[in-house]
């Protein structure tokens, strides 16, 4: 049994239609076919967004998001204004925004931008009418980097973590992976950050602050000595849970297992 989807809003002909959003179950036992109906979206509440940039061909996707739902506009920057016009899967509130282009084949997380991520606006939706009608955000370059490397406990390099930086008053973040020796590179501009990782098979990194100067030097914790790159530590505890997953007589390959502390519970 598979599930089919679609995305939640579907162009077709420059025509707008309601998607098929939900997990649809079909069974394959041979040649099948499985019909998807499109509704008109005529009535959808939308958002023209203006994306301001001076590079072309930067692939982003311009999103809203919330419990209401999500949708995303895959596009490219021009080197000026690229317009999308952002429709509404539901009533609701919905955080609009811009981001690196998101792979929709499951491989893999998007790339890290290299650009400021801009904040997303708020909007909301009611009686098919948005309460913001046009949004304007300009993409602003990255123009300094904190370099680094993710290393474990005994000093060795950790492929793959998920790495991230925030501004803690608020507004810019990003994020990236680091690469087969451990190292990393977050496109940031001017400022203060909180900077943290975290990977499969490892607690979440303790969060360090850096303050990025104006020359692209940094400032770890507060030292009065600038550096430019940064060490973070993934240290794996010391106590462990094993086991085994069956399905009641043999092993199953490939399971998740997941554990989480419940701080209420001695």
């Amino acid at each position: 049994t598979y599930n089919l989807m679609t995305d939640p809003i579907i162009n077709v002909g420059g025509a707008t239609f309601v998607g098929q959003s939900s997990p649809l179950p079909v069974s394959v036992s041979g040649a099948t076919t499985q019909n998807i109906t499109l509704s008109a979206g005529g009535s959808l509440a939308s958002t023209t967004v203006n994306i301001g940039a001076t590079v072309a061909g930067k692939k982003i996707s311009v999103f809203a998001g919330g419990p209401a739902g999500y949708v995303d506009v895959p596009t490219s920057t021009v080197n000026g204004t690229t317009t999308v016009v952002l429709y509404y899967p539901s009533s609701g509130d919905f955080f609009v925004g811009v981001g690196p282009q998101i792979n929709k084949t499951f491989m893999g997380p998007p790339p890290s931008p290299d650009y400021v991520m801009p904040t997303p606006t708020q909007v909301s939706v009611a009686s098919g009418v948005a309460s913001l009608q046009t949004i304007n955000i300009l993409l602003r370059s990255a123009d300094k980097a904190i370099n680094g490397f993710v290393k474990d406990a005994s000093n060795l390099a950790v492929a793959g973590a998920n790495v991230y930086a925030y501004s803690p008053q608020g507004g810019s973040g990003t994020f990236g992976q680091s690469g087969s020796d451990g190292s990393f590179r977050l496109s940031v501009v001017q400022g203060s950050y909180k900077l943290g990782a975290n990977s499969p098979g490892f607690p979440s990194s303790q969060e360090m602050s850096v303050v990025v100067d104006s020359a692209g030097n940094l400032s770890v914790n507060g030292s009065n000595t600038t550096s430019t790159s940064v060490t973070i530590k993934l240290s794996k505890p010391s106590t462990s849970i094993s086991g085994s997953v069956t399905d009641g007589t043999s092993p199953v390959q490939g399971a998740q297992v997941w554990a989480y502390c419940d701080p209420s519970v001695n």
